[in-house]
């Protein structure tokens, strides 16, 4: 009880958090009820576990288990979606699917996930230019001083408890002039070299498409450049860069994204969402600015 009140109090301050910003993806290191340190691969459309391997480091897993407490996890961070009796996923590591000879942090380095469950019910500050991380106060989405306001859309299902909803949130981005659903997705990654680097692939902050859209970008704006089999995360995928992308208003100039099957999004993604999303708005979109996302009000600025 007292650790839930504590994390209460904490949401009407500012709270810095211990993260690292690598190619705009953001990891958090967290410590658990017993001290140990875990990092966690932070991500607004992804889900909620640690893996197996970290949890028995960490003294979460018993063997046998499937789910840890989060509360032991994660006892600073306690909130009304994420309660004391709140248990999360173990599952076994994985490497990377592709991207051999990669450098940097990616999901595969860190002790799990912590996704959209994880973000809701606070307000957060984004600083991708300072390379920070904060909790802040609920309710004082700013709409002046070069900030701009967006709307932050979820899918409410009063069937479904809150802490069992995914908690994906929707915006709408204009590109080249039209106006698309997508996803924000801190944790988009990629693995990838972009023209004029050198080097190995890079993981990375990307965003995504639809192939369907991609190939209709490609169509109407032949000078959009396209790179064939540019990134390596699961096999060799084409990439567009998308120009004129703007966000509340916001122009956050050319983005690149890696082109995904139609399914992904249509079938898979939207399924959570409380509209059809085409694509994934991520982090190398958001390079060098600010976000403020503001779960409970539904909000969310940008400058």
């Amino acid at each position: 009880m007292l650790a839930w009140m504590s994390a209460v109090l904490l949401a009407t301050s500012t709270q810095a958090l211990d993260a690292t910003f690598e190619n705009d993806l953001v990891f958090v290191t967290l410590r658990t009820a017993d001290g140990t340190v875990v990092r966690v691969y932070t991500d607004t459309g992804g889900g909620m576990f640690l893996y197996a391997d970290s949890a028995e480091r960490a003294g979460l897993l018993a063997p046998g288990e499937e789910a840890v407490s989060y509360a032991r996890a994660a006892p600073g961070h306690l909130t009304s979606v994420l309660g004391a009796d709140t248990r999360i996923g173990a599952m076994p590591r994985q490497d990377p699917p592709g991207c051999d000879g990669a450098v940097g942090l990616s999901l595969g380095e860190a002790d799990g996930m912590f996704g959209g469950r994880w973000f809701a019910g606070r307000a957060w500050h984004f600083d991708y230019e300072a390379e920070t991380l904060h909790i802040v106060p609920g309710g004082n989405v700013p709409e002046t001083g070069g900030w701009t306001g967006f709307g932050l859309h979820f899918r409410e299902d009063p069937d479904v408890p809150e802490h069992e909803r995914p908690h994906f949130p929707r915006v709408s981005v204009e590109i080249g002039g039209e106006t698309v659903e997508l996803l924000f997705d801190t944790g988009a990654q990629g693995c990838h070299v972009l023209p004029g680097e050198d080097g190995p692939p890079l993981w990375r902050a990307t965003s995504f498409i639809s192939a369907s859209l991609a190939a209709r970008w490609r169509a109407s704006h032949p000078d959009w450049r396209y790179l064939e089999g540019g990134d390596g995360l699961f096999q060799p995928t084409d990439m567009i860069e998308a120009e004129n992308v703007r966000l509340a208003g916001k122009d956050l100039g050319p983005v690149w994204f890696v082109i995904r099957p139609d399914e992904n999004f249509s079938e898979f993604m939207s399924q959570w969402m409380d509209e059809p999303v085409v694509g994934a708005l991520g982090g190398n979109a958001l390079s060098g600015r600010e976000v403020i996302l503001d779960y409970p009000a539904r909000r969310g600025a940008i400058r």
